[in-house]
């Protein structure tokens, strides 16, 4: 009998190859995203560890200084802040291509299960059919053998009887 061949098998290899590189992109997203949220958490830091130090006496060039310190990490905040919603809608658009991707290997992976339990239950009726045939083959074969049997005994008898 012929093993079990998916048509579709270059399609389900290919489609398995695009949802690897969706969830490799994915975890890429995650990785900026990740990244991104840690130097805005350095920032928040820097921002309170700035406004502790400026309790002290200071100059008015110190104080122009941490002013000015003070607004750029504000405004640093802001631009971070700004970079972690644009990766968190990245790690958003990666997840659905991926969730998207599964479910078409997926769809092929159960078309590929459905046609090789077709194939499977095809070969078994196949196989019943064959021996069902040579049943009724061995079953003609001893009623001829019976028949030709008692065609020998009733000619023995004729024979015997002339």
């Amino acid at each position: 009998m012929k093993k079990f061949r998916y048509r579709l098998e270059r399609v389900l290899r290919f489609r398995e190859i695009v949802k690897a590189e969706k969830k490799r992109l994915l975890g890429l997203a995650r990785q900026e995203l990740a990244a991104a949220e840690a130097r805005l958490l350095a920032l928040e830091q820097e921002l309170l560890v700035d406004r502790i130090g400026t309790r002290t006496i200071l100059t008015v060039d110190e104080l122009q200084l941490s002013s000015a310190y003070t607004t750029w990490l504000s405004q640093e905040m802001e631009r971070q802040k700004l970079h972690v919603e644009g990766c968190k809608e990245r790690v958003a658009q990666a997840l659905a291509a991926y969730v998207e991707a599964t479910q078409e290997a997926e769809s092929l992976i159960r078309h590929k299960s459905k046609k090789r339990t077709e194939y499977e239950e095809y070969l078994e009726r196949e196989q019943q059919k064959f021996l069902d045939e040579l049943t009724t083959q061995r079953i003609g074969r001893t009623k001829l053998s019976e028949s030709e049997a008692r065609r020998t005994e009733s000619q023995l008898k004729e024979e015997t009887a002339l």
